[in-house]
This record gives C-alpha cells, structure tokens and sequence, in this order.
C-alpha cells in the first residue's frame, strides 16, 4: 500500500522546531512548496446534490470553491460553461438548465441527473481514473456515494477530459430539533466510523488509497512554519505554534479508512417522519488509511461536540476515545484551509483562514 508522507529530507529536523513552537524562525526549505498541499481542497461538495446551492464544509472552514467573485466573471464563467456543454453534447445552455460551479481544482457542469467534472489541472486529469476507481469499489461495498454513470472521456486531453457522476439525492443538514433527530444522528454517523474502520482492512479498499504516515502532521506543522509563518503576526505565529505543538503529536497512523473532511456538504440528509436519513457521501479525493480523528473532528464541527462525543461512545470497532485528537485536529483547521490556500493564490480563502493570526 502507497504511503502519504510530506516529510523531504529538509523536513529531517523539524521536530526540533516544533518543539521551540512559538519561535517564528524557519530555515527548512521545502522541495515541496510547488506541489499541491497535504491537505488539498474538496471541490466538488454538495454540488453533486439534486439542487443544493454552494455551502460551507466545516462550520468555519471555507469549501474550496473560487466561484465567480474576484476569480472570474459571469462571462467568462458563461463561456466555459458553452464550452463544457459542447463537450458533453449538450449545446446550448438555457434549455438545459445547467450551471457551472468553479472549483479550484475541477470545474462541475450540473444537467438534470448528472455531474460532470472536469479537471482543471494536469494532476487533477492525472487522478481522476484513481478517483473514480475508488468510488466504484465504495459503491459495491454499499456506502452512499455518487456512483461514476460516464467514463468514456477520462483520459481524454484537459478541457475534454471529464467524468459524469450521478448526483444524489438530498441535502446538508439543518439544525437537530428534537432529541429523537438528534439520536438518528448519532446512529447513524457511529455506524458510518464502523464501516470506515472495517473497510481500511477490506483487501478490495487497502490498494486504491494512501496510507497516512507517523509524520502525517509533523509535516503539516513544518510547512505550515514555512508557508505562513512571515504572514502572522507576532501574537498569530505564537497561537499557531501551540496548535502545531500539539496536532504534532496526533498520530497520524491508523487502520480506518479516513474521509479527512467528513461533515458539512459532504453529508448529504433527506427527512422522512421527522427523522434525518443519511443518504450521500461526497468527496473521497483526499480519503487515506489513518487515524479517525480526522473525521470525528469533521463531524464534531458540523453537528457540535456533545453529539460528537456521544458518536464516539458509540462506535463499535474500536474502543479508544478519538475526541481528545479531534479537537486538537479541528483547532488547525484555519491553517488546513490557509496552507494550500496560499499554495495555490487563493487568496479570499488565506485571508479567511489567516484572520485570527494576523
């Protein structure tokens, strides 16, 4: 099985700078600058919904959306909607009814039943079989995802290179009313866990994704030092060197298969009698074999703590709390946004994610 590091040599010695956390001094140089982040952004989302408008993931974490504000506008959005359109053989647009919503990575033209993603990038174009393998081998192990209905174009050049996606039913979930909504909730995303930490042993999983290795956040915390320590304040470096201090120390091993953003839109709910019922699981771009405090800490920051707390009480698999390493993981959570953020000039999402540490 691949396994997920981010340390390079020149990484070697940054256990040493974790441990002087509040020092804003880096002299490491990262070959890796120039590639994409350990945690790169999820832009797909809810759009593969039936018709759920763009949302936020984690409960003060931005999705990954450039959108049409300063990054493009109608008319240039417009253009490449024509263009996507007449790739899929759909001329045309009004008599479609179908919408282009920007990513930073891909770009999804949304037509009735479907989602079509297409790459932006030449790693994203690369990645996309692997994806879209994984999806198929979830959806025969019955978990809710959006099942690949189109492949035929997946190797195609980028700008023609696409997948079509059906899109699910359902939407991201509202505030829980009652103890009885509250108690479906619990179940339910308990019994998610357990199939995440069953399928990280499941042979026909194990080969189609990373594995997260000790130096998981170790690596994370030495480019975050890197990347976004000149953009602090004196007072931010200090706050951010605490969280880094700590999230460090968080194994990033496991044996679960991990989402890494499991809440937000990519939880997709209908109700039916009153009761939420989890009916959509997006984004499995970034999942990894590792520790499943990742998404309890995902959850937690979408439906609250004492619900999380209350999931990990219940959850069968393993008996070890993961609460404790959630909340040190969801307090990175604004550098997890503003690191590839910054790597990629996004720059509404740095300034987001940086304005408690400037």
């Amino acid at each position: 099985m691949q396994q997920t590091s981010l340390v390079t040599p020149d990484l070697a010695d940054d256990r040493s700078a974790i441990s002087n956390a509040t020092s804003p001094s880096v002299t490491e140089s990262l070959e890796e600058n120039a590639r994409r982040p350990a945690v790169r952004r999820a832009d797909l989302g809810s759009q593969l919904t039936a018709d759920v408008p763009p949302r936020t993931g984690r409960s003060g974490r931005r999705r990954w959306w450039r959108g049409v504000g300063p990054v493009a506008t109608l008319a240039v959005m417009d253009g490449r909607l024509a263009r996507y359109l007449g790739v899929v053989g759909l001329p045309g647009r009004g008599e479609h009814r179908a919408r282009l919503v920007a990513g930073q990575f891909h770009d999804v033209v949304l037509v009735g039943g479907a989602a079509y993603r297409f790459p932006r990038d030449e790693e994203s174009r690369r990645r996309l079989p692997a994806t879209v393998t994984l999806l198929e081998a979830l959806s025969r192990r019955g978990l809710p995802v959006p099942v690949p209905v189109t492949t035929s174009h997946i190797n195609a050049p980028l700008g023609q290179c696409h997948v079509a996606l059906a899109r699910l039913p359902g939407e991201q979930l509202g505030a829980l009313a009652s103890r009885t909504q509250e108690d479906a909730v619990v179940r339910q995303l308990a019994e998610l866990l357990d199939r995440l930490a069953a399928l990280g042993s499941d042979p026909a999983i194990q080969p189609l994704v990373p594995r997260a290795g000790d130096d998981y956040w170790l690596a994370f915390a030495g480019q975050v030092r890197h990347v976004l320590f000149p953009m602090m304040s004196g007072q931010g470096r200090r706050r951010a060197g605490a969280e880094l201090a700590a999230v460090a120390a968080v194994a990033g091993t496991g044996d679960a298969l991990v989402h890494t953003d499991l809440g937000g839109a990519n939880l997709l709910w209908t109700t039916t009698g009153g009761v939420p019922h989890l009916t959509g699981v997006l984004d499995w771009d970034e999942c990894c074999s590792g520790n499943q405090a990742s998404d309890v800490a995902s959850i937690a920051v979408t439906i609250g703590w004492p619900l999380a707390e209350r999931i990990d009480d219940r959850r069968q698999i393993s008996a070890r709390p993961l609460v404790a390493e959630a909340k040190i993981i969801a307090a990175t959570f604004a550098l997890q946004q503003a690191l590839p953020a910054a790597l990629n000039e996004d720059h509404a999402s740095l300034d987001s994610g940086l304005r408690e540490y400037r």
